[in-house]
Order: C-alpha cells, then structure tokens, then sequence
C-alpha cells in the first residue's frame, strides 16, 4: 500500500485481470478498464489472473508529470542484490510518497 501526496494517478488494464485496493475497497479490473487514484488517497494493485501465471499489462498516468525521475531512482536500489528496501522508502519519501504497509485482500467491495 502507498499514498501518493504529490500527484493523481491513473491506471489502464491493457491486459490481464488487475485487482485493485483503494481506501478499504477492492474491485477487479479487467482488460479494458481505468481505474483512478487521486493524491492522498492509499492504493494498490495485483495481478489476479490465477495460478496459470498469465501476465498482466497496465498503462499509467501521473499528474502532474515528474515522477517519472522517482522511478528511475527507486529502480537502482530495487535492483541490487539484495534490494535495497530501506532506500526505496527514503527515495519514495522524497518524492511524497509514503510506503504504508501490505494491503489486506480480505476486504470486500
């Protein structure tokens, strides 16, 4: 889970089945579906398309533009070997966004 202070986002299923948590909701997104989530608001996401290990493609917007360069970042301490957890929260701290914790699929719609 994680909140965005700075910016909106957007998301679009290209593919696949995308479940997605935002404030204590979930709901399931198919291929085809925009799905939004505007600052300040805790979300996230999963790829629910069973045990047949399908892949899943999302398209993201972000207003306004920037984080872009937060990604770059986070990717450098994601990718080390181990991943370089406790840095990706600084950097995403940083860049207004706060790591909040693991969602709870368990909550219904």
């Amino acid at each position: 889970m994680h909140v965005h202070h700075l910016e909106d986002e957007a998301f679009y299923v290209l593919e696949g089945e995308i479940q997605f948590q935002i404030n204590n909701k979930t709901l399931l997104a198919p291929q085809g579906s925009c799905v939004y989530a505007p600052r300040g608001v805790v979300h996230t996401f999963r790829n629910v398309n069973g045990t047949n290990s399908r892949s899943a493609r999302l398209q993201f917007w972000f207003t306004p533009a920037g984080i872009e360069n937060y990604f770059e970042q986070v990717s450098r301490a994601l990718t080390q070997n181990p991943p370089n957890l406790n840095l990706a929260v600084q950097i995403a701290k940083e860049w207004g966004i706060d790591i909040i914790g693991s969602p709870n699929w368990s909550i219904g719609n």
